[in-house]
């Protein structure tokens, strides 16, 4: 049982030493672009709302218009 343990600790320990290794070959972004990608997203994130909202009254006055008749 104890072997299965320090194997399981083992296998652990490399699997966090990859993982470290990994981080480090990573390409972290700049400020400037981490400041733009966040300032698009955020665009776009705006941009979705009002296309909803807009189709949601579009499609609120249609119904409507429909249900009455």
């Amino acid at each position: 049982m104890s072997e299965e343990k320090k194997n399981i600790f083992d296998k652990t320990k490399g699997f966090l030493g990859d993982v470290v290794l990994e981080l480090k070959k990573t390409s972290w972004p700049t400020k400037q672009e981490l400041t733009e990608s966040t300032g698009l997203v955020i665009v776009f994130i705006l941009m979705l709302a009002a296309f909803v909202g807009a189709s949601d009254w579009f499609f609120q006055k249609l119904i409507k218009l429909l249900i009455s008749l």
